[in-house]
């Protein structure tokens, strides 16, 4: 081993075995930048460029050297293996026998670089080349000598004995030729070039001059070859003279008839043209020239490329070829393969641009339909442990797709080729990519499981896909979700996800808590208690202390809390010893509510709930000794607490018992002897009455029509209720208060509906049981019934029926109204005469006379008698009309007719409506009916005889009357009598179709002339032939050619269609026919075969067939199709199967075979019908197609026919390629074809030696050649190839530019393989594709340094994502921290916020972003403010600052300060401080005093935003000349303040809330009222005025007053504000408002239930109500007189002149 000197190490070159010695590490001087760099890992110690490279000085950069450059040193290949310069190096590649041997070789040659030789040592013995293994020898290859002629290959024989010839084209007449297009290519490149079927020549379409040869000095123009010294241009110097450029001259039709110059370059489609009728411009349009300028010969020729290098980036592709866009012409494609972008120019619109880098597939379906999608962008997955992948995702489009998953959240997206629009971010469905979904765990939604105290775990469920699942659980709620891999992970039952989930991470858990604060807050107790359920479990138990509310979670049900009446069973460890708990909170909370505890004496030693609304009466109680589900609210038993209930009143029935309008509610005693009151209840309005008796059971209040001996005290004199709330309330009826007379006084309820005159009374004086509705007698209350007419019989005059009912006075003398009924559709009627008896029997109907109600009959119809004029059993029908007949009194007439037989009679309403002149009436009688009247019936014998038919009908004549038709039915013979006529002519025997349309046009024809159908073969037919008019047409059928003709009824009788009347002429009939010979030439030629057969088209009538025999073209006209289609020239076999199913499939297109390669051949491929089948087969790619005789023969199975197609055929060829570019040679893959399977049968692999992609395509693969396994084909699939094979790189160039080193090395993993690498040095982001490992993971961003020491050790952290301290205001540097390990680290500051991360290589886990603490980085944060937290200062109002040090705190560094002017909020962080706390929101002026000092105190947080709240800033006047803060609620007063005086050196501590002193601000509080105390004013019947007593100070006052007992209270502005003289306020102090209010009552004055409280004007002169209260057994009385002091009532005997007005009254009771 050679030593190296001080600074040097030794290393290897990459695909090198030898060592080298190299500048060790930080010591390597590179250059920089390389030309055309690539990775490496070792610099050269001679001129420090690295290996494989050398210092040019002319360019000043590291060059790569050509080491395969003849006579190059550096070239250790020798004579065998072929060289090939890579970039930094050169690989030596063995020939392969594989390429020429003629059976399967598992064998594979290497180069062995000590001897410079090509060995095979894959068995024993080891070969070198020429010699290869067979039978346990090596035997020499007899194709080494070369043996075959020109464009021929050598093939060995398996055993080397022999060898044949393979020809590379086409062998004509024994020799082999190459391609005429290839060797002798049109002259012109827009011309398109054809070999010739025999290879014999070729021809060029598009071109004029292929073939011709001129003379020197002469050229070819369109043909012809004309002088070289015409009118063209002279040429510039050196124009089209560059590499590949052709010259062309030609008109291009400029219009002066002169040969222009045009240069081409075919590689670049770009191009130029010197136009004769402009040379003196000296434009030649270089390098697009458009089409216009020479149609001739660019209009065939592909777009100009923009630019010489486009698309020849490394990884990009360029490719040429005819995208279908219809000109005929091959347009350029670009493909970037690693992202998927794409771009095309389309000759058929070279403007358009080439639409890159997302071109749509429609642009170019050939190419694109089977190219992956575009990436959106170049970083669409990069990121933090983002993994991006090609591969098929099975979406039925056989190409591949995009996958990008995260390594940690597997959260992931798809584009799939079938789809490019969305990618489904970041939970694509498992169904969008099962090959590669179905496998990986649930992708986490964003934001998932990142809660305080939340932890989330990946592991197995048990849910049967042994793959993981996520749990999320809250330690301290036990609170969780999980994520299985078995459902579609959209649903992840937070928070309270069942233990049958998860059970190995679940079942030990407690109960999730509901919510984060279940059983937090006041009086609630939440504790971890074992009840009993699960002796290995806690539960989790609630209480409120007081109402005793309880719940309970036990671990073994998780689903219900049994908040809040947990029974005691299910956690008797805490619950035994409780009371009930409370329903509510609020339970017996309210007004005149009573809640108590109480021993209600039910035996358990526990206090019991009591409840008692103290104005109903309503009570409840729940006794601990019960289950505590029934409180018997509100009418609770008395013995379930009688310690509580005893002495109570019947509870009310409910809060709205008798409060309804007109409802008054008393207690009285009814005198039901228990000395309790008692509940009534009487709605003035109705009468309606109840009463509740408290010696009763309180369950029946007798409502509404409680008996008055129930309760005389209440209900004596009062009207009968009404029967119920709806009596006498419908439409029209009328409800009055009468006193009908019955008794001492009292009124009576009266019913009436005036509309039909329906009447009921219910009389005070009886039972209240009887309304005699609807025909009270006029006695029962004669006040109201005596001048009503008679009230109308139910059903009597129906509307239902037609009936009307009138109301009138009908003149019969009495003054009052009557009723009549008329029937409006007969005129019958009835009269009910108030001045009779009111019975119906008379009323006169059906025929009241006119007499009985003249004012409504006069001028009314006849009445139409029963029957009159209806048709009985079996009696011809009539017709009833109604019609002014003009008799001369303006009304109408009832009309009957027969019209059968023209009978009538009339019944005229201006006669006595008896005579109505049956049974012909004369026409005069009515003339607007009896005019329009259809003829007499003529003679009997007019249309009699055999076959005969008369008919009546309306002939369509104009008017509108019917008429006489007569029809011979053999014949069609017929005449007619028209009504419109003077009915005596009947036009027979051919009656026109004109006369009677409306009959004759469905007639059948009349027979036509007796030769119509006479002659031999000629079948005479009449038949309906289905023409839609369901009459018989007369047919002519010649049977022996099928001619035909028909006549048909529908049509005019003339045109018969002879002698090929179509088949819709006649269906009926025709359909059975065949069809008529065609034309003489259908079936004529050489090789075509006429037949009539049956094709078996289930009609039984013969068909025509005709067939080509040569081709199979065939042709059918079947009798059961429409005669018109022969389905030249694929005639389906279904067609014809009798004569088609045994047939060869017809030759399809001529170019169905055709071009070079295809071959095309006849042979049975066994598909079991012995009939020979077409192929197709293309050699160079194995693509193929077949037509079978035994299918349908549409199909042909292009380009990959399954083996199982033509196994004959099929079995032993080569996979058909996929697609044509599937190994893209021009993006330097290389395609082979070997057996890798060694079944006997070549198959295809293509690799690419920069990437080492590979894919194989296997002609033993089950995928049956379907599967390519590309770009990362296993090197199982092809050991003899692929067994020292890199990972390929399936990332294309995106390791590649400036920032970018990906270089190929051995990691030191054991394999002895070059490894990928790629550092992005910008970010230190770097991954490796290890060759030992299953390639599929790149490690990418963050690769370990252990996986690849070589390059990684002295790497810094990888930064955890792109746009890590990239932004506005962000810097990013690198320095050492000083955490030891001598590597350099990332620090971000955000210099606007002095926020700041650091990235130590010591632990790349975490960035510490915004963390404050300076010791992460002291060399970089030791001088540096406080980072400002986010969202830190940013509420509306507030405003931020960045001061110098003027707060003081001594470090000489800015510091943070926020204030929100509009509270005076304030907070700070000091920058001498660890910067954690900033004392929001009232921040001591300390802090900060030069800042502070002299500014307004800041507001205690929601401070003054109460409702009703006002905020205001004044100086109050404490002396500072600083603003304070004032808040008031002018519906109150109350008010607060915060003076800056006081709040300097602590903060504000008190605002002095509710009542704050005036002295404290009388700048404000001076002008203001009292402040109210707290619930000042705020009882039952209270309410408060605010107004100016009168004290003097032009203030307002607050005056309270009670509204039932007139007590008062009032706050004086003027006074302290403390004193507000309940309840007795004296007049004087608020003479304005109370000199008008009567006294105010001394507390429980007149409170007794035997005493009676009265307000009224006691005639004291003040014209002020005043108090009388008296002694309701003893009339003992006392008064308090408004004009008086207020302080003295006389009881108890007040003298009668205190208040004459009450009591004199009083006492004369």
């Amino acid at each position: 081993m050679i030593a190296t000197p001080d600074g040097f190490v030794h290393a290897s070159v990459a695909g090198s075995a030898d060592l080298i010695c190299v500048r060790d590490g930080s010591d390597c001087q590179e250059k920089d930048p390389y030309l055309f760099p690539t990775l490496h890992t070792s610099c050269h110690d001679a001129d420090g460029c690295h290996a494989g490279w050398t210092w040019d000085a002319a360019l000043a950069h590291c060059v790569d050297v050509d080491e395969c450059a003849p006579g190059s040193p550096y070239n250790r290949c020798g004579d065998v293996a072929e060289c090939i310069n890579i970039v930094g190096n050169h690989v030596c590649v063995c020939p392969q026998l594989q390429d020429t041997y003629g059976g399967t070789y598992e064998g594979r040659y290497r180069f062995d670089r000590e001897s410079q030789r090509c060995i095979d040592d894959t068995a024993s013995p080891p070969c070198v080349w020429p010699q290869f293994r067979f039978g346990g020898q090596c035997v020499d290859d007899p194709c080494q000598f070369k043996p075959c002629g020109e464009h021929e290959r050598c093939i060995s024989a398996p055993d080397g004995t022999d060898y044949f010839c393979a020809c590379k084209g086409r062998r004509v007449d024994g020799v082999c030729k190459l391609s005429p297009c290839l060797t002798s290519p049109c002259p012109e490149p827009w011309a398109t070039c054809y070999n010739n079927d025999d290879w014999r020549g070729r021809r060029c379409a598009g071109s004029s001059c292929d073939g011709v040869e001129c003379d020197d000095g002469e050229h070819c123009n369109s043909g012809v070859c004309v002088p070289d010294s015409d009118k063209s241009c002279n040429l510039p110097e050196s124009w089209c003279d560059g590499d590949g450029e052709i010259l062309a001259k030609a008109d291009c039709g400029d219009g002066d008839g002169i040969d222009d110059w045009a240069c081409f370059a075919p590689s670049t489609g770009r191009r130029a043209v010197l136009l004769s009728s402009n040379c003196s411009a000296g434009t030649d349009y270089w390098p697009d020239a458009p089409k216009a300028l020479c149609p001739p010969l660019f209009n065939n020729l592909t777009c100009p490329l923009p630019w010489d290098e486009w698309c020849t980036d490394p990884g990009y592709v360029r490719r040429k070829l005819d995208c279908g866009d219809g000109d005929g012409i091959d347009d350029w494609t670009c493909t970037r393969p690693a992202l998927g972008q794409r771009g095309v120019l389309l000759s058929s619109d070279c403007d358009a641009g080439d639409r890159w880098p997302e071109a749509d597939v429609a642009l170019c379906p050939p190419l694109f339909n089977r190219t992956i999608c575009p990436l959106p962008s170049d970083d669409w997955c990069r990121g933090e442990g983002l993994l991006q992948e090609q591969l098929d995702c099975g979406d039925g489009d056989a190409v591949p797709d995009w996958v990008c998953h995260h390594n940690v959240t597997f959260q992931r997206k798809v584009l799939l080729s079938s789809n490019c629009s969305t990618d489904h971010w970041p939970q694509a469905d498992t169904s969008l990519c099962p090959p590669r979904f179905a496998s990986m765990p649930c992708p986490q939604p964003d934001n998932w499981c990142d809660g305080a105290g939340e932890v989330s775990e990946l592991s197995n469920c048990g849910d049967g896909d042994s793959i993981g699942d996520w749990t999320c659980i809250a330690a301290n709620t036990s609170r969780r979700a999980v994520l299985l891999s078995t459902t579609n992970c959209t649903l992840d039952y937070w928070p309270e996800a069942p233990k049958s989930m998860c059970p190995p991470r679940f079942n030990a858990l407690m109960c999730p808590l509901p919510w984060d604060d279940w059983c937090v807050g006041d009086n609630l107790v939440r504790s971890k208690v074992n009840c009993g359920d699960d002796p290995s479990t806690l539960d989790w138990v609630c209480v409120k202390t007081n109402t005793s509310g309880r719940g309970v979670l036990l671990s073994t049900n998780c689903s219900e809390s049994h908040w809040p009446d947990a029974d005691k069973s299910l956690c008797p460890a805490a619950f035994s010893d409780l009371m009930c708990p409370l329903p509510w909170d609020d339970w017996c909370v309210g007004d005149n509510l009573v809640r108590s505890k109480v021993n209600c004496g039910d035996g358990d030693a526990i206090l019991d709930w009591a409840c008692v609304q103290t104005n109903t009466s309503w009570r409840g109680v729940l006794l601990s000794s019960s289950d505590c589900a029934d409180s018997h609210w509100p009418d609770a038993e008395k013995s379930l607490c009688p310690t509580a209930f005893n002495g109570l009143m019947c509870p009310l029935p409910g809060e709205e018992w008798c409060t309804g309008p007109g409802d008054v509610r008393e207690k009285v005693d009814c005198g039901d002897g228990d000395a309790i009151l008692d509940w009534a209840c009487v709605q003035t309005n109705t009468s309606w009455r109840g009463v509740l008796l408290s010696s009763s059971d309180c369950a029946d209040s007798h409502w509404p029509d409680a008996e008055k001996s129930l309760c005389p005290t209440a209900f004596d004199g009062l009207m009968c209720p009404l029967p119920g709330e709806e009596w006498c309330t419908g439409p029209g009826d009328v409800r009055e208060k009468v006193d009908c007379g019955d008794d001492s006084g009292v009124l009576d309820w009266v019913c009436t509906h005036p509309a039909n005159g329906q009447r009921g009374v219910l009389l005070s004086s009886s039972d209240c049981s009887d309304s005699h509705w609807p025909y009270a007698n006029k006695t029962l209350c004669p006040a109201r019934f005596s001048d009503a007419p008679c009230p109308v019989p139910g059903g009597w005059c129906e509307a239902s029926e037609g009936e009307v009912l009138h109301s009138l006075d009908c003149g019969d003398g009495d003054g009052v109204g009557d009723w009549a009924c008329v029937h409006t559709d007969t005129s019958r009627r009835a009269v009910l005469l108030s001045s009779g008896s009111c019975n119906t029997d008379d009323a006169g109907w059906p025929t009241a006379v006119r007499s009985m109600c003249p004012p409504l009959l006069n001028g009314m119809m006849c009445p139409l008698p029963y029957g009159w004029c209806e048709a009985g059993d079996g009696a011809v029908a009539v017709v009833l009309q109604r019609v002014n007949c003009g008799d001369g009194d303006g009304i109408d007439d009832w009309v009957c007719s027969q019209p059968a037989t023209g009978q009538r009679k009339v019944l005229l309403s201006s006669s006595n409506c008896s005579v109505d002149y049956w049974p012909q009436a004369d026409a005069a009688l009515c003339p607007p009916v009896f005019n329009r009247s259809m003829c007499a019936m003529p003679y009997n014998w007019w249309c009699s005889g055999d076959g005969f038919v008369l008919e009546q009908l309306d002939c369509g004549d104009g008017d509108s009357v019917d008429d006489w038709v007569c029809i011979h039915t053999p014949t069609g013979q017929r005449k007619v009598l028209l009504s419109s006529s003077n009915c005596s002519v009947d036009y027979w025997p051919t009656a026109d179709r004109s006369l009677c349309p409306n009959r004759f046009n469905s007639a059948v024809c009349p027979m036509p002339y007796d030769w119509w159908c006479s002659g031999d073969g000629l079948v005479l037919e009449k038949t309906d032939c289905g023409d839609g008019d369901a009459v018989d047409d007369w047919v002519c059928v010649r049977n022996e050619t099928g001619q035909r003709k028909v006549l048909l009824s529908s049509s005019n009788c003339s045109v018969d269609y002879w002698p090929q009347a179509e088949r819709s002429l006649c269906p009926k009939r025709f359909n059975s026919s065949m069809c008529p010979m065609p034309y003489d030439w259908w079936c004529s030629g050489d090789g075509y075969v006429l037949e009539r057969t049956d094709c078996g088209d289930g009609d039984g009538v013969l068909d025509w067939t005709c067939i080509h025999t040569p081709t199979g073209q065939r042709k059918v006209l079947l009798s059961s199709g429409n005669c018109s289609v022969d389905y030249w020239p694929q005639a389906d076999k279904s067609l014809c199967p009798a004569r088609f199913n045994q047939a060869l499939c017809p030759m399809p297109y001529t170019w169905w075979c055709s071009g070079d390669g295809f071959e095309l051949k006849a042979t049975d491929c066994g598909d079991g019908d012995g009939i020979n089948d077409w192929v197709c087969v293309h050699n160079a790619t194995g693509q193929r197609k077949v037509l079978l005789s035994s299918s349908n023969c549409s199909v042909d199975y292009w380009p990959t026919a399954d083996k199982s197609l033509c196994p004959p055929v099929f079995n032993q060829a080569v996979c058909p390629m996929p697609y044509g570019w599937w190994c893209a040679q021009a993006g330097g893959d290389v395609l082979e074809q070997l057996d890798c399977d060694l079944d006997g049968v070549p198959d295809w692999l293509c690799t690419n030696p920069d990437s080492w992609m590979r894919k194989v395509l296997l002609s033993s693969d089950p995928s049956n050649c379907t599967q390519d396994y590309g770009p990362a084909a296993p090197r199982s699939l092809c050991p003899s190839r692929l067994s020292k094979a890199m990972c390929y790189w399936p990332w294309g160039d995106s390791c590649s530019g400036e920032s970018y080193t990906r270089q190929r090395a051995d990691c030191g993993d054991g394999d002895g393989i070059d490894d990928w690498t790629c550092v992005q040095h910008n970010s230190s982001y770097r991954g490796v594709l290890l060759s030992s490992s299953a390639c599929d993971d790149s490690h990418w961003r963050d690769a370990d340094k252990s996986l690849c020491m070589p390059v990684f050790k002295d790497l810094p952290c990888a930064l955890p994502w792109d746009g890590w301290c990239v932004g506005e205001n962000l810097v990013r540097a690198q320095a050492d921290c000083g955490d030891g390990d001598a590597i350099l680290d990332w620090m971000c500051i955000e210099t606007n916020t002095s926020r700041r991360g650091v990235l130590l290589s010591s632990n790349c886990t975490v960035d510490h972003w915004g963390d404050p603490d300076k010791s992460l980085c002291p060399a970089k944060f030791q001088d540096m403010m406080c980072p400002l937290p986010y969202y830190w200062c940013d509420q509306p109002g507030e405003v931020l600052e960045r001061v110098p040090d003027y707060c003081g705190d001594g470090d000489a560094i800015p510091d943070w300060v926020c204030t929100n002017p509009t509270t005076g909020q304030r907070k700070l962080l000091l920058s001498s401080s660890d910067c954690s706390n900033d004392h929001a929101p009232q921040a001591d002026t300390s802090l900060c005093p030069a800042r502070w000092n002299g500014t307004v105190c800041p507001q205690p947080d929601w401070w003054c935003t109460d409702t009703g709240e006002h905020l205001e800033r004044v100086d109050c006047g404490d002396g500072d000349g600083v603003d304070d803060w004032v808040c008031l609620n002018p519906s109150t007063g109350q008010r607060r303040v915060l003076l800056s005086s006081r709040c300097t050196l602590s903060g504000a501590t008190e605002d002095f809330w509710p009542q704050a002193d005036k002295s404290l601000c009388p700048n404000r509080f001076n002008s203001e009222p009292c402040p109210q105390p707290n619930y000042w004013c705020s009882g039952e019947g209270m309410h408060i005025e605010q107004l100016d007593c009168g004290d003097g100070d032009s203030v307002p006052d607050w005056v309270c007053l009670h509204n039932a007992t007139g007590q008062r209270a009032v706050l004086l502005s003027s006074g302290n504000c403390s004193t507000d003289y309940w309840p007795q306020a004296d007049k004087s102090l608020c003479p304005k408002r109370f000199d008008s209010l009567p006294c105010p009552q001394p507390y429980y004055w007149c409170t007794d239930s035997t005493l009676t409280l009265e307000s009224v004007d006691c005639a004291d002169g003040d014209s002020v109500p005043d108090w009388t209260c008296i002694q309701n057994t003893t009339n003992q009385r006392a008064v308090l007189l408004s004009s008086g002091n207020c302080s003295v009532d006389y009881w108890d005997t007040a003298p009668i002149s205190l208040c004459p007005t009450r009591f004199a009254s009083e006492y004369a009771g």
